[in-house]
């Protein structure tokens, strides 16, 4: 029944009005505060010249998958690669980097960054799980080192702010994020990891029902424009 009413869905937004200055029409994007904190603001511009009528609602990660593209309550998905339904459509959007992140004057910096330095200062872990343990302690168990978290947040930003006058590091910091945090003035200095860790590949994924409708596919479009010209 679902992939009937599905396919009804289809056939009757190809027939919509193609003039996107009147399309009067909220879309719900799931994506963590990096994603937006990044291009919040140019894609707000660009909808308001073209799409003045239109409204953005960010939905933020929850604690666990569901199916929320399928049963339409959400339009798009921008996260880290992840396990979608065969039904949905993936897009890769760009390949995502970290550095680490601490004040400028922390003390870290008074001497060359070695993992074993990386490691005698508190970290600072960013999930919305709450999880304190991820891939990089992996990484630094195989070279014989363990790290103290002694703060968990669900937001990159809370992390940042957090690091201000303590002698924290954020090690997992998104590169795409570092040009967002000039216009802050916060005194932040960011450093190449002592350790290899992957790139993550963010997606934007849908529901297959919008691969014809005018504003969704300006939609993805516009995101995946704004990604493609993006210099990390």
């Amino acid at each position: 029944v679902r992939g009937v009413v599905e396919l009804a869905h289809g056939v009757f937004t190809q027939s919509q009005v193609s003039d996107l200055r009147q399309l009067e029409r909220t879309f719900s994007i799931r994506a963590n505060d990096v994603f937006f904190g990044v291009y919040g603001g140019a894609l707000r511009q660009k909808m308001a010249l073209e799409m003045p009528k239109a409204a953005l609602r960010v939905v933020p990660e929850g604690f666990t998958d569901d199916e929320a593209l399928s049963e339409g309550r959400i339009d798009l998905a921008i996260c880290a690669t992840n396990t979608f339904s065969a039904d949905i459509k993936v897009q890769r959007l760009f390949s995502c980097p970290f550095v680490g992140l601490a004040r400028e004057d922390h003390p870290i910096f008074e001497h060359p960054i070695t993992a074993q330095r990386f490691v005698e200062y508190d970290h600072i872990s960013v999930s919305r799980r709450g999880h304190a343990r991820g891939p990089i302690d992996t990484v630094l168990a195989q070279q014989g080192l363990e790290r103290r978290v002694s703060f968990t947040t669900p937001t990159f930003y809370s992390a940042i702010f957090a690091l201000a006058g303590a002698n924290l590091i954020l090690p997992l910091m998104p590169q795409v994020l570092l040009n967002t945090l000039e216009p802050m003035g916060l005194k932040l200095r960011a450093f190449d990891l002592p350790i290899p860790l992957q790139p993550v590949d963010i997606v934007q994924a849908w529901h297959p029902r919008l691969d014809n409708d005018h504003a969704h596919r300006w939609l993805r479009r516009t995101l995946k424009t704004f990604c493609d010209n993006s210099v990390f």
